[in-house]
């Protein structure tokens, strides 16, 4: 079970890591996240200055651990389209289990 800093679940395994130019994320399958414990960010965000996202996706976990959706590819990461991204930084005893 992976957790954020706060001891929220958040995911029940995870893919694989992705090293881009934004920093290192854990990327996790839509069947590997507990959706019940996060809400997806719709329109505005506004933890973003009102911004809308094009390239993904913002979930906040209960405790608002950012959580990324990507939809569409991006040129300075591998990320995958449908894959959820959180930065390990903002997990709990993160060691790539």
């Amino acid at each position: 079970m992976i957790h954020t800093k706060a001891g929220i679940p958040v995911a029940t395994g995870y893919a694989r890591i992705v090293h881009g130019g934004r920093g290192d994320y854990v990327e996790f399958e839509r069947d590997q996240m507990i959706l019940g414990n996060m809400t997806e960010i719709v329109g505005r965000c506004r933890f973003h200055g009102g911004s809308i996202h094009r390239y993904f996706r913002e979930w906040r976990s209960v405790d608002q651990t950012m959580i990324y959706e990507q939809r569409r590819t991006a040129v300075y990461a591998d990320y995958r389209v449908g894959r959820f991204y959180i930065a390990p930084v903002d997990l709990e005893n993160w060691g790539g289990r």
